[in-house]
């Protein structure tokens, strides 16, 4: 739900390569948040055969306590590092999103 926030509505086909994961084990994912009541599925309304997530309102909720329970344990975390290597980590942390983030770009071309 938190990759949602960055693209609503969010084909389902471009959320299974965002994430890196085959779209049956998407679709299951979304079938059990559609279940919850958290997101939405659409037709598009230029080709049927693409399906549209996005989120409800009680999901864009529920995904913005997730973010911040994120945000509040690695703030944690990073209170344990020294101060003058705080910066450090987090540049890596960065780096290395985004080379998970191209990894997954490459692997779904």
């Amino acid at each position: 739900m938190v990759a949602l926030q960055r693209s609503e509505p969010m084909p389902q086909r471009e959320l299974a390569q965002l994430l890196n994961l085959d779209k049956s084990t998407v679709s299951r994912l979304v079938a059990d948040l559609e279940g919850r009541g958290w997101i939405q599925r659409d037709k598009a309304s230029t080709d049927a055969r693409i399906t549209l997530l996005r989120r409800t309102a009680e999901g864009a909720s529920k995904s913005q306590a997730i973010a911040a329970a994120r945000n509040e344990r690695l703030g944690g975390l990073l209170d344990h590092i020294a101060s003058d290597k705080r910066a450090q980590v987090v540049e890596a942390m960065q780096v290395l999103a985004e080379v998970v983030q191209h990894e997954s770009l490459a692997t779904s071309a």
